[in-house]
């Protein structure tokens, strides 16, 4: 499963192990989604660009596990990983009801200790207190974006 989502995923057997014991790090720079318009379904590339006009490096919520395929005697471990996901927020919402859940820079630890059941992020917005930073999406301006909140 590429996505799980993070309001169940500590009731979900597919997942219970590996929220309690193998969380992970997923380094992205964005992440696309289907906006759908009268026309067509548009691939839209959602990223924060920096200060310097870069595009910046974040990182997801992300469990782990490692599988054995049953039906083949010494099978070597899949490891694989999945990526939570809660409602998206207002400025993503035009285009998909879901995203990741990106982690603030303080929260990486926090996140990795299995004794730490919950992490509260400042607010249920992307950009962690920056608006207009996370996401841009394509045509829109961050600071315009911003000014006009």
């Amino acid at each position: 499963m590429i996505n799980a989502r993070s309001e169940t995923v500590i009731s979900k057997p597919a997942f219970r192990d590996s929220y309690k014991y193998r969380r992970c790090l997923v380094a992205a720079d964005g992440w696309y989604e289907w906006k759908v318009t009268p026309a067509a379904k548009v691939p839209t590339f959602i990223h924060r660009i920096t200060a310097d006009g870069e595009i910046a490096l974040f990182f997801f919520a992300g469990l782990w596990a490692s599988w054995y395929d049953k039906g083949t005697p010494d099978a070597e471990p899949l490891e694989t990983f999945t990526i939570l996901t809660r409602d998206a927020s207002p400025a993503l919402a035009e285009v998909h009801d879901r995203m990741p859940v990106i982690l603030p820079q303080g929260a990486y630890s926090a996140w990795l200790d299995r004794r730490v059941t919950r992490i509260r992020s400042r607010e249920r917005s992307p950009n962690h207190g920056r608006p207009g930073r996370l996401p841009r999406l394509p045509g829109v301006d961050a600071d315009q974006e911003s000014q006009e909140r």
